[in-house]
């Protein structure tokens, strides 16, 4: 079963069994998904790349799986995926999608265990599918 949650700018699915622990936050087993505003569109870029930097420099083991431009869920948006941490201990995959709404940049950021990355990349997808721009009144 999923439930539609419909914020301000966008609608999308989150299944039934995902808690929502905050306003754009969900968690489900080890896998959590954050959807928030990241930046004024002007800013966001140098925000984007000033993490990567950091992540780069200070995460154990960091690697850049995939950093392109995409046409979903907008026109404009940017797909980031990346491994990091410890072997055996905390490695993290992570998958953000960076999108425009209005004047902002949004990120749709989905995050688990390296052995959830499928699971974490099906969770982006859904998010693809089901994401549907609110027009304003």
């Amino acid at each position: 079963m999923m439930a539609a949650y419909h914020a301000t700018e966008c609608v999308y699915e989150v299944d039934a069994e995902w808690i929502d622990r905050t306003r754009y936050v969900y968690k489900a087993g080890p896998i959590s998904v954050l959807t928030e505003v990241l930046a004024p569109l002007a800013e966001a870029q140098p925000k984007v790349q000033k993490a990567l930097d950091f992540f780069r420099v200070n995460m154990p083991n960091y690697e850049l799986l995939e950093r392109r431009n995409i046409d979903r869920p907008v026109p404009g948006a940017e797909l980031i995926a990346h491994r990091m941490g410890v072997p055996g201990d905390a490695e993290l995959f992570e998958a953000a999608v960076f999108f425009p709404i209005g004047e902002s940049m949004w990120v749709f950021r989905v995050q688990g265990p390296l052995t959830f990355e499928e699971t974490c990349r099906l969770v982006l997808e859904s998010f693809f599918e089901s994401y549907e721009p609110v027009e304003a009144p």
